[in-house]
């Protein structure tokens, strides 16, 4: 069924009121309690990991939020997430609406999902299908929208942004085992590809070292993922500087892992220098900085959004920095998110080195 609504409401600086302002869109009707669609949505029950991609960006604002989703055998979705500011928490229970056939001429579960608080808005409908093997995924058509209207939130210091989401993913299967899923393929950090805000470097010239600068690859053993500990060296030509190459882990990463969830977290340091790493005279430790995301089992793989090969556990970290306006010489705070990504790195495994000819074996022992 198609709504709109005409409505009236104070303007974010509540100085005015803005009239007339008309919103469409579209409601449809909850079914779930009818006996047929009950049996069509046990093919959507389960819990689903989501990845929040920004299809719009806007300076320094490009990370991957995350969602959760629990759906029950009565059409009953409860969610929770964060939005890629690491601040704006998303957690609520919606009723589903269930399609026999979509514009795909698909079975379809939509869910509705509204958050709004101060100057924060987010929603917009989460749309579920079942690919060719019938396993049940976040479908490419779902388009969320977040908006924040408050000056503070942009880096320039304007009137707010609004950033369209494509969320990713799909049904998370607690009980596969990782390692075995994933057995062809090591797991690499990724922040490169993105520009940091100027006001972190500060007076340095050069980053020397962050996460994935030098080879920084996850540990999968089992159903665990975790990064090696830091063991720092220093260079043969100047005992007080870090050898960043001849050092493991060398940005503190850490990495906790809940694998009933997929959810992640942790921290890391970021370094710059008066040079390029491994020529600088000079070594500071700008900060030590949070990240979190979350892991994806399952995705559209018609979404061009957020490919397997572009990230499997996609994430975001963040960090505050101080913005001074030349013209005034005021300062003020900003929080920048930027992406955080583990990657898949196809590998080649040797299955040769000890493997046993029964043959030669059998032979023997005649």
């Amino acid at each position: 069924m198609a709504v709109t609504l005409t409505m009236s409401y104070l303007s974010t600086d509540k100085k005015s009121v803005l009239t007339n302002v008309v919103y469409s869109g579209e409601a449809p009707r909850d079914n779930s309690k009818i006996v047929l669609v009950q049996d069509a949505l046990a093919d959507f029950e389960g819990y689903y990991t989501v990845s929040l991609v920004p299809t719009d960006y806007e300076d320094y604002v490009q990370g991957y939020g995350y969602l959760t989703l629990t759906l029950d055998a009565k059409g009953k979705a409860k969610l929770a997430g964060v939005l890629a500011d690491g601040a704006t928490r998303i957690s609520a229970s919606a009723p589903v609406a269930y399609r026999s056939e979509n514009e795909e001429g698909e079975c379809e579960v939509r869910i509705p999902i509204y958050y709004g608080k101060g100057a924060t808005a987010f929603g917009g409908w989460l749309r579920l299908r079942l690919n060719d093997e019938g396993l049940p995924i976040v479908s490419s058509a779902s388009k969320l929208l977040w908006v924040n209207a408050a000056t503070t939130a942009t880096y320039a210091g304007d009137a707010g942004f609004s950033i369209g989401i494509e969320p990713v993913g799909g049904y998370y299967n607690t009980i596969l085992n990782l390692q075995t899923y994933y057995l062809d393929y090591a797991f690499n950090v990724v922040m490169e590809g993105y520009d940091f805000p100027d006001e972190l470097l500060g007076s340095n010239e050069e980053y020397v070292c962050y996460p994935g600068l030098f080879g920084d690859t996850l540990n999968l053993l089992g159903q665990s993922i975790t990064m090696d500990k830091t063991v720092k060296s220093m260079r043969p030509d100047n005992k007080r500087l870090i050898d960043w190459n001849a050092s493991v882990n060398p940005s503190g990463l850490t990495m906790m892992f809940k694998r009933a969830t997929g959810l992640y977290s942790g921290q890391f340091d970021i370094y710059a220098g008066d040079a390029s790493a491994g020529e600088e005279t000079k070594q500071t430790k700008l900060g030590t900085y949070k990240h979190q995301g979350v892991l994806l089992l399952s995705r559209d793989e018609t979404s061009g959004a957020l490919a397997f090969d572009d990230g499997v556990m996609p994430g975001f970290w963040t960090m505050a920095v101080t913005i001074k306006d030349e013209e005034t010489n005021r300062s003020r705070k900003f929080t920048a998110s930027l992406p955080f990504k583990v990657v898949p790195e196809a590998i080649d495994n040797d299955w040769s080195e000890g493997f046993i000819d029964t043959a030669a074996v059998d032979e023997d022992t005649k």
